[in-house]
């Protein structure tokens, strides 16, 4: 099998995962009668588009919220979704690009 029909194999896999994780999400962390479920590393790494490896070293420095359950990692989803909008930056510049491309097209300065 040529490697380029892999590597479109492997993409599509993990397409098909990472979109089935982000419609469902919401489904599997509420799970049934309203409990919470707690996601897994591979979950949050989905969500994150980060390698496992990456979640896991996160969680070992305390850069992101996690329980630990019987030497295995687990993620509030919730807690995560804090962690994301905290990790957000401002807008700190009042530059804006499209002003200076209509100078360029012959507006006025």
């Amino acid at each position: 099998m040529p490697t380029a029909e892999i590597k479109s194999r492997v993409f599509a896999k993990s397409f098909r995962e990472c979109s089935a994780f982000l419609f469902g999400a919401w489904e599997k962390a509420t799970g049934m009668n309203g409990v919470k479920r707690l996601l897994t590393v591979k979950d949050v790494a989905l969500m994150l588009s980060a390698k496992e490896s990456t979640v896991y070293q996160w969680a070992e420095l305390g850069q992101i919220p996690c329980i630990k359950l019987n030497g295995s990692l687990r993620f509030d989803i919730d807690d995560i979704s804090v962690w994301i909008e905290s990790c957000k930056k401002q807008v700190t510049s009042a530059y804006n690009p499209l002003l200076r491309l209509e100078a360029r097209k012959g507006g006025e300065n």
